[in-house]
């Protein structure tokens, strides 16, 4: 029988499954996706405000083209519906980076990969655009820097002292 005047130390507590922190390299790489969330509503908004001129110009000379020309009720109908489109599109993408890029900041690897995936795409596409000479000055100036941060989070995301913060999730 025991002393009640003695107790037996309590064994100490095991530290509960720690989380690595989050290394500087996702923090920024996420701060880049942001970055480039915002490019891309800043590029929909120049194409809503500045586009509608020339986006009515090509409806109506395809129009006149086909032999069916558009009356100009139906071409304002046809820039805002566009116009629309190019909002809610703009939006639908903000969203899903935003959703994407949390994820991959909270460790999910499968965020990091389909970011990685959409990114090499985007880039793709906005070096095709770039090319092909579609583009206008200001387009181009937003082109370049949506090039270099896509690719500068990818990049980041890839470290080695990234890897580990994705490999337990």
């Amino acid at each position: 029988m025991t002393h009640p005047d003695r107790f037996e130390p309590m064994p100490p507590v095991q530290p509960a499954d720690v989380d690595p922190p989050r290394p500087r390299a996702v923090t920024v790489s996420f701060v880049l996706w942001v970055v480039n969330a915002g490019l891309w509503i800043l590029s929909a908004a120049i194409v809503i405000a500045l586009g509608s001129d020339a986006l009515r110009q090509v409806l109506r000379e395809s129009s006149t083209a086909t032999g069916q020309p558009l009356s100009e009720a139906q071409l304002d109908t046809a820039v805002t519906s566009a116009q629309v489109f190019t909002g809610v599109f703009a939006g639908l993408i903000l969203a899903l980076t935003l959703f994407f890029g949390l994820k991959m900041r909270a460790g999910r690897n499968w965020a990091r990969t389909t970011l990685t995936v959409l990114g090499v795409i985007y880039t793709l596409y906005l070096l095709y655009t770039l090319a092909t000479g579609a583009a206008g000055l200001v387009d181009m100036v937003i082109i370049v820097c949506e090039v270099a941060v896509v690719g500068t989070a990818v990049y980041l995301m890839w470290q080695a002292e990234a890897r580990p913060y994705f490999a337990r999730r």
